[in-house]
């Protein structure tokens, strides 16, 4: 058997010396600085680095004046009608001139489609109320407008919305007015068969400014809530000969047993203020 020498004084023999296993050789691998770049948590690490540096940009770019992307704004819905609101092509007021004078006494004839009424104006107790109405009057604001509501279980006949039109050229909305509100006046008269009253906006504690309504029964109960400003004087039997109507201006329900194809309200030709 052969033996090999080995430094430090030991002798293999060439049996062992097969048997001993040989030295690993390491992979070759790239040189630096390629073997930094080539490393896999490196690469993870750039990557990373690139995607904030980038964000970074874009944000600096918002703030040095760069180019902005605006978000896109839905238009608004259209608001569902409401008490006062009315069509631009109607003739709207944003206070009634002063028309009546202090010391004279009013009265209103109203030519309907089903007859004369005529009304005695309390310009005395009620001038707000009165002015508004003789202002509107004068203006023809109420020609060719409907009693859109006429109730005889409810007991009141109520016109002067000017959505509400004979022509139907408009939706009757039940909501509209002529561009203002009147304040609460206590006149001290009842809510008496034949009294004329000025009509409560609803949801509201203002008064409708051109809305009025006809009592067709003692309503005691009313009395104190809304602007008592005339009573009829001749045609009572006109207004009790109205179309009856109920509009449905909001949902039916037992409680709003209203009608939602009404038919067609009895229109006022025109309204004359006479002054003595």
């Amino acid at each position: 058997m052969l033996a090999v020498a080995r430094p430090g004084g030991i002798v293999l023999s060439r049996r062992e010396q097969r048997r001993r296993p040989l030295p690993r050789r390491r992979r070759a691998g790239p040189p630096f600085p390629l073997n930094i770049i080539f490393s896999s948590k490196t690469v993870y690490v750039i990557f990373i680095v690139v995607i904030i540096a980038s964000m970074a940009a874009v944000g600096l770019g918002g703030i040095t004046g760069g180019q902005q992307t605006t978000a896109r704004q839905e238009p608004s819905p259209v608001p569902s009608p409401t008490p006062g609101q009315t069509p631009t092509n109607i003739p709207q007021f944003s206070n009634p001139e002063q028309v009546i004078e202090p010391g004279r006494s009013y009265e209103a004839v109203l030519e309907t489609e089903k007859g004369r009424i005529r009304i005695q104006l309390f310009a005395d107790r009620a001038p707000q109320a009165v002015n508004s109405f003789v202002f509107l009057a004068q203006r023809g604001f109420y020609n060719g407008l409907v009693f859109h509501i006429v109730r005889r279980d409810a007991g009141f006949a109520q016109a002067g919305d000017p959505t509400c039109r004979a022509d139907g050229s408009l939706p009757c909305t039940g909501a509209a007015g002529p561009g203002y509100t009147l304040p609460f006046e206590d006149s001290g008269v009842g809510h008496v068969r034949g009294a004329v009253a000025m009509a409560p906006i609803a949801g509201g504690g203002d008064i409708s400014g051109s809305q009025f309504y006809i009592v067709l029964r003692d309503h005691p109960l009313w009395d104190g809530r809304d602007t008592v400003f005339g009573q009829v004087v001749e045609g009572m039997e006109v207004v009790e000969s109205l179309t009856e109507r109920n509009p449905c201006f909001e949902e039916p329900s037992p409680q709003n047993p209203c009608q939602e194809a009404p038919p067609r309200g009895d229109a006022i030709l025109s309204v004359q203020v006479r002054s003595s």
